[in-house]
């Protein structure tokens, strides 16, 4: 009978712990996100501090959900594009790059695309086959 309640309290124990690694806040952290992304150019900085600190994944997904909000944001998805390459996703970063039809992308965003896109590749032929840039 001891072993019985000794098992009983541990199982309680174990459901009635607080999770360790639980979010104190989870809207807090969405607001405070919001707050730092509000704009393109927040969003770049963020994206790019992501990157700095070798966090790709974090930083295409901080573009993404900027684009969600803004699709026709160039200079995100110019970000992004460049990004995926980074993260040798070629088949997104060509879908992505196909997004920028019919807009005018400026030296310095074709350039950070061209930098870490392969020439040659999708991304670059889907850039000119659609005339951004040009």
């Amino acid at each position: 009978m001891r072993h019985a309640t000794r098992i009983g309290v541990l199982i309680s124990a174990l459901f009635l712990a607080p999770a360790a690694h639980a979010q104190q806040d989870p809207l807090a952290e969405i607001d405070a996100f919001l707050n730092t992304s509000a704009t393109a150019e927040q969003t770049l900085a963020r994206a790019s501090e992501a990157t700095e600190a070798g966090d790709l994944t974090g930083a295409a997904t901080i573009l993404e959900r900027y684009l969600l909000v803004d699709p026709n944001e160039i200079s995100v998805r110019a970000a992004y594009v460049a990004c995926l390459c980074e993260l040798d996703d070629m088949p997104a970063a060509a879908f992505e790059a196909a997004k920028l039809s019919r807009l005018t992308l400026d030296g310095q965003q074709r350039a950070s695309i061209s930098a870490v896109c392969p020439a040659g590749g999708p991304v670059i032929a889907a850039l000119e086959t659609n005339g951004a840039g040009q």
